[in-house]
């Protein structure tokens, strides 16, 4: 009886190391890119939220015809009118929240008329986002500065 040789296949140990190696530098490489993608994300859907919650809060005063209050806090955002939440915004931790509103309230009339003015975020301690309230259209322009 004779003995075939059989034909082995598969990966070296150098093979898979090296291998293993190229990966781990091309992770290494596209993880900041993640995270910088991922930020970006999250402010334009913070940006989305806090406009649509304005918007919003125009339409509500118009079609109810009363007054309704957006209320800016360091934690979240208040959307309410006769006293009653309609809509609540999270905001993340570290944002401080200044404005030249009394009180950091946006008031809508009922005919959607609102007081100009300009509400900013604070990101440690520099300005993150600015949002313009024009007058009497009541228009919302949000701008970021990163």
């Amino acid at each position: 009886m004779s003995v075939k040789a059989k034909n082995e296949s598969g990966f070296t140990l150098v093979e898979l190391v090296c291998t293993i190696s190229i990966l781990g530098l091309l992770a290494s490489l596209a993880i900041p890119n993640l995270s910088t993608i991922i930020t970006k994300a999250t402010d334009n859907q913070m940006k989305y939220q806090i406009s649509t919650q304005l918007e919003d809060a125009q339409f509500l005063a118009m079609s109810k015809e009363q007054s309704v209050v957006v209320h800016f806090t360091n934690q979240q955002i208040i959307t309410y009118a006769n006293q009653k939440n309609q809509h609540v915004t999270q905001l993340p931790e570290d944002i401080v929240i200044t404005s030249n509103y009394k009180n950091n309230k946006v008031v809508f009339q009922k005919s959607g008329q609102v007081r100009g003015g300009t509400i900013v975020f604070k990101r440690n301690k520099q300005e993150w986002m600015k949002v313009v309230i024009q007058v009497a259209s009541g228009t919302t322009k949000v701008v970021f500065h990163v």
